[in-house]
């Protein structure tokens, strides 16, 4: 069968099955889901705090989360078509860190208290993500805190430690708490490791004093280099990197000589993105190919291996950042799979396959996650704003009621409710307003007043704007009048609106 046959075979196949999928109920496109809450609550440290034959001379007194956004932890897929939705710690950060040390920690009881060191957990980082292929997901937790020691009313930056852990499977989303106390497990480990035998004395004399303030600074900053050599450093040692540890310092392990080969990608979009594999030169002068490594050096680039592949990594501040293949479309695959089963979920995969992707490598973790130039800028704003601010700052909402058949000239009054808090606004047809909605960590109710339609609810994103659309269409008093909408969708009508705006304007001035 040629290429174009097999291409009109794969775009059928996957029609039908995404038309019965709709007739069945199953919506296979991105709709907003209900966030998942996340608790540790079950969860405990995964190795014993006693291994050196001592229990650690120190208890944990407080979490602080001096994350620069301090919304959701992550995104997740959720549902048969695999929906996109954002994740939360049940209850904050904070509560749910502390609760697990005390859970897992011996505390000291009043006698012994003195000679018990008190201990601050400051979470830099705490983030969670999912990756999907049209057989499997896998799931990773990147976790960086500080230990900082309180003695006599002051506070000494002791230790810092990163840890990322990854899970695979068919179905990972529920795998999510293990992950996380996996990768505090880690941490806690490494200190432990680090400030055993315990001399605090000494261990507090050689560490950096915080004020008050500063404990909400966290020592990672994306807006100035991280004080390592693979930024420092201007020339690239060449060479084969077998660890996340040996690109961060510059110094690849594997210095046995080696050559590369490119080769143009398929595909348009890849014109200036060519395939480079590196190949050992053996001592009988044949090649053999280098796989299965974390990345490598010509020299000039580094590059890292992904998806099978290597891919030039470019600086983006104190980060690193690269183009690969984009991941299996979730909704298409999880649709296809639940009709046509693992051929139909593959058949999916491979006709959303060969689209391109720019991801983000967290250089203190390894991390890989969907780069987002929106969410970056939204961190590096929070990082000179948020201070001590533990409110999580502020979600931009933008709701527009776009004119049609089912409109009236009658201006429909919104509410924007949560359990404690109530905004109410008008909106006309053919119009849209901008609401800075102060609470974007409690689910958000949005209602149109004097009817009995459900609410949509959901929960703002702070790193995004959030476009709503009010919808006078519905049929039925059970639907949702109030749907969520994808920025270019969104935007593609706000244009619309405004011009509509000042056409209207234009005419009233000529009256």
């Amino acid at each position: 069968m040629g290429i174009f046959a097999k291409n009109r075979f794969i775009n059928n196949y996957l029609r039908g099955i995404l038309g019965l999928c709709l007739w069945m109920g199953i919506e296979p496109t991105v709709q907003a889901q209900q966030p998942l809450q996340i608790s540790l609550s079950k969860q405990t440290l995964t190795f014993d705090p006693n291994q050196k034959g001592n229990p650690p001379a120190f208890h944990i007194i407080r979490v602080v989360d001096a994350r620069p956004l301090k919304t959701h932890i992550g995104v997740v897929q959720r549902g048969l078509v695999n929906t996109k939705a954002q994740a939360f710690l049940q209850g904050g950060v904070e509560k749910q860190l502390l609760d697990f040390f005390h859970r897992s920690l011996p505390q000291p009881s009043l006698p012994q208290s003195n000679a018990s060191l008190p201990l601050i957990v400051r979470v830099n980082q705490l983030s969670i993500a999912e990756k999907t292929t049209f057989s499997s997901e896998t799931a990773t937790a990147a976790v960086v805190i500080d230990f900082i020691g309180s003695k006599d009313d002051s506070l000494h930056l002791l230790y810092q430690a990163s840890s990322l852990v990854t899970k695979g499977g068919l179905d990972v989303t529920s795998s999510h708490d293990d992950n996380i106390a996996r990768a505090l497990g880690e941490c806690m480990e490494k200190f432990i490791n680090y400030a055993s035998p315990y001399d605090w004395q000494s261990l507090l004399a050689q560490s950096l004093y915080l004020s008050e303030g500063e404990l909400y600074t966290p020592m990672i900053s994306e807006d100035k280099l991280p004080n390592m050599p693979i930024f420092q450093n201007t020339v690239l040692m060449r060479g084969i990197y077998h660890s996340l540890i040996e690109f961060q310092n510059n110094s690849p392990s594997d210095q046995q000589p080696f050559i590369t080969q490119t080769r143009d990608r398929n595909g348009r979009q890849w014109n200036d993105v060519q395939k480079v594999t590196p190949y050992h030169v053996l001592p009988d002068g044949s090649k053999k190919e280098v796989k299965k490594v974390w990345g490598f050096s010509d020299g000039e680039s580094a590059y890292i291996y992904f998806q099978k592949d290597f891919f030039p990594l470019r600086k983006q501040a104190g980060s690193f950042i690269f183009d690969a293949y984009a991941p299996v479309d979730g909704a298409s695959v999880g649709a296809a799979g639940v009709m046509g089963g693992a051929i139909g979920g593959a058949i999916a995969g491979a006709a959303t396959a060969n689209r391109r992707q720019t991801y983000q490598l967290d250089v203190l973790t390894g991390q890989i996650t969907e780069w987002d130039e929106n969410n970056y800028m939204a961190r590096l704003q929070a990082r000179h704003t948020s201070g001590g601010d533990n409110s999580g700052g502020v979600a931009k909402i933008i709701l527009y009621y776009k004119g049609g058949k089912a409109s009236t000239d009658q201006p429909v009054t919104i509410l924007f409710r949560t359990n404690s808090d109530t905004l109410t606004v008008s909106l006309k047809v053919d119009s849209f307003i901008e609401v800075p909605w102060q609470d974007p960590l409690s689910d958000l109710n949005v209602c149109v007043q004097g009817t009995i339609n459900p609410c949509y609810q959901f929960v703002a994103d702070l790193t995004k704007v959030n476009y709503l659309e009010y919808l006078p269409t519905a049929k039925g008093k059970d639907e949702v009048i109030i749907r969520q909408v994808n920025a270019q969708e969104a935007e593609f009508y706000l244009k619309k609106i405004r011009y509509t705006q000042e056409r209207n304007l234009k005419r009233q001035a000529r009256k």
